[in-house]
This record gives C-alpha cells, sequence and structure tokens, in this order.
C-alpha cells in the first residue's frame, strides 16, 4: 500500500483506461483513453524506496494529416501522425520513508507533477517512428506527500514522514523535452507451431534535456507476436491491426511481449542533484553519481479488441555509489480503451 493506490481503483471505477507511450505500436482506431500506474509492490520482494511510483491519464488522438512538409518533429514526409496529451505524477523517495529527520547519503523526497504534450510520427511504411513531447511541470509540491502519508496508514504499510524533507520546499516550474526515436533492423516469421508468430528487432534512442533530467539512452527492443505479419518487408512494424484469421474474422485476442535492454549517459539528474538556484542539504553530490545506468524493461500487451492490457518490469542499475542494492526494481500496469 503507498502513493496513490486507492487513486488507481478510483480512475479504473471511472473508465480511465489508456495505455502507457512507447508499449504498443500504432493503434488500430482514432483514439486511445488511458491509465497507466506504476508501483514497487506490483513486483515481489520490493518496497518504497528510490523511484517508489507514479500514474498517468493520457489521450491519444490520430491525425488526419497523413502527408505534410518534413519539419523538426517529423522527419517523414508522410505516414500516420498521433498527438499525445498526458497529465500524471512521479515520486521518489529515500530508503527509510517514516524518517522525518534529515537523510543523507540516500535518494531524496521528490515528486514530479506534470502535463504534457507529445507527437509521434511514422515513416510510410511504419519502419521508423518520432516522438516528440514537451513536459510542463512542478517539484516541490506538498501534495504528493500528503497523500502518500495517508495511504500508509491503511494496513501495515510505514508512515511516510519524511516528505517534510523533500528537494524543494515549494513549487518549482520545472519543464522538460523528450525525443525518442526507433526504427526496425529485421524481423524473423514466419514461426509456425509456436505461440508467437513472429519476432522484430528495433533499434531505440532517446534524449532528455530541460530542467527535470538530461541524459542520451541507446538500446535495441524485441517484441514478439501471436499473429502473422501481413506486411512482406523485412523491417516492417506492426502495420496491420485488424488482421482477419482464416475463417475471415478479425482476430480478436493479440499479445505481444517485448525486451528492451538500454544505456544511460546521465548528465543531471534534478531527482537527485535539484538545481543551482534551489537549495537543498539532501542532494546527493556529483562525485557519486553514476553516469552510466543500465536499464532493462520486459513486459507484455495483451489487446481484446477495443481494450488493452499490459504489464511491465523495470530495472535500473545504481544511480548514485551509495545506494546500497546493485538494481532497484518496479513494475507498471495499463489499461486501454481504443475508440
Amino acid at each position: 500500500m503507498k502513493l496513490l493506490f486507492s487513486s488507481l481503483f478510483l480512475l479504473i471505477a471511472l473508465n480511465s483506461l489508456g495505455q502507457k507511450k512507447g508499449q504498443y505500436e500504432p493503434i488500430e482506431h482514432n483514439n486511445y483513453l488511458g491509465f497507466h500506474f506504476d508501483d514497487d509492490f506490483l513486483f515481489l520482494g520490493n518496497r518504497d524506496e528510490q523511484y517508489t511510483g507514479g500514474v498517468e491519464i493520457e489521450y491519444i488522438r490520430k491525425s488526419q494529416k497523413t502527408k505534410e512538409k518534413r519539419n523538426i518533429l517529423n522527419p517523414f514526409s508522410s505516414g500516420d501522425r498521433y498527438w499525445n496529451y498526458t497529465f500524471g505524477s512521479y515520486l521518489y523517495t529515500p530508503y527509510n520513508v517514516s524518517d522525518s529527520s534529515i537523510i543523507l547519503n540516500d535518494r531524496p523526497f521528490s515528486s514530479y507533477i506534470f502535463g504534457s504534450l507529445g507527437y509521434t510520427a511514422y515513416s510510410k511504411n511504419r519502419q521508423k517512428r518520432l516522438s516528440t513531447t514537451l513536459y510542463m511541470g512542478f517539484m516541490g509540491s506538498a501534495l504528493p506527500g500528503r497523500i502518500q502519508d495517508s495511504i500508509h496508514t491503511i494496513g501495515d504499510s510505514p508512515p511516510a514522514y519524511g516528505w517534510g524533507n523533500r528537494l524543494a520546499e515549494s513549487e518549482v516550474f520545472i519543464p522538460n523535452l523528450k525525443i525518442n526515436y526507433q526504427a526496425n533492423i529485421f524481423k524473423i516469421g514466419s514461426l509456425r507451431n509456436t505461440i508467437m508468430r513472429w519476432i522484430q528487432l528495433s533499434s531505440v534512442f532517446e534524449l532528455n534535456a530541460g530542467l527535470f533530467r538530461n541524459n542520451l539512452i541507446g538500446g535495441f527492443k524485441v517484441s514478439s507476436f501471436n499473429y502473422k505479419s501481413k506486411s512482406s518487408s523485412t523491417y516492417a512494424f506492426n502495420t496491420s491491426l485488424l488482421e482477419r484469421n482464416n475463417s475471415g474474422k478479425k482476430k480478436k485476442l493479440r499479445l505481444t511481449t517485448y525486451f528492451s535492454p538500454k544505456i544511460e549517459f546521465v548528465f543531471h539528474n534534478t531527482t537527485l542533484q535539484s538545481l543551482p538556484w534551489i537549495y537543498s542539504p539532501y542532494t546527493v553530490d556529483n562525485y557519486y553519481i553514476n553516469r552510466h545506468v543500465v536499464a532493462l524493461e520486459c513486459g507484455f500487451n495483451l489487446n481484446y479488441n477495443h481494450f488493452h492490457l499490459s504489464y511491465v518490469f523495470q530495472a535500473r542499475s545504481k544511480e548514485f555509489k551509495k545506494y546500497s542494492s546493485r538494481w532497484h526494481t518496479w513494475a507498471g500496469i495499463t489499461l486501454g480503451f481504443s475508440f
């Protein structure tokens, strides 16, 4: 039990279903309405520490334009395009959330509440994808800590008394820009007499720049699918989300599994280091920051008609040298509805 656990059930009850950007290939309808929930307790053996959880509500709208001039947001002259609108929050805590005194040599308490506007462009044959997202958020709000402390009064969770020592004592405007580029390398199929029909390998590159996080990420994504790809291209994305089975009916249940290893080159992480104009005694000194971080992500996506469900497990190597564990792990659940 911890931050925004009650919000998960509230939003499900309100049918706020959704999808996490990047977990699914192009949508088969014009719109998505979505909800995503991250938390340590969604993976066995975890507790409140480091990246402790987050929520995102997302709306994705398909653009009616299929052709336009190339620009910085769209290097492709034609192809599908999507607008993404998101509201959410991320939370970070040290190992001991109950200690109300200053905790040194551990991650400080911090939160990021944000709204974002994104634009995703695919090449005509969907071999490549570029996604650009602008985040407009705040750090330093007392609200996430109050919610977490209230939630922890339920069950046997330890009280979250330490939020008075958060990284910023009052709200600070923190914008950020994320650019994500993916390109297919090859696919293997058809895999007959197996559950998964074909496998695809893609390259992944990401740049984050702004006041929240500055890093450069590179890696790969291996995806497998339980349906036959209709594309004859060796480098095709999932181009047909309306594929029909041998009887001529639309395939209802679609399963995708994936694994994505990445390496991150860290220039600045405000959740650990703060900013020059935000004084805090809780920051991790530059000397202890690991500038190379390994990130692993794996999960599955289930699509049934208009409904979508995903579960993703994530692991990160040490972000700073004095963190006692070699890896920090957490998991997330996404519920989605397309229309």
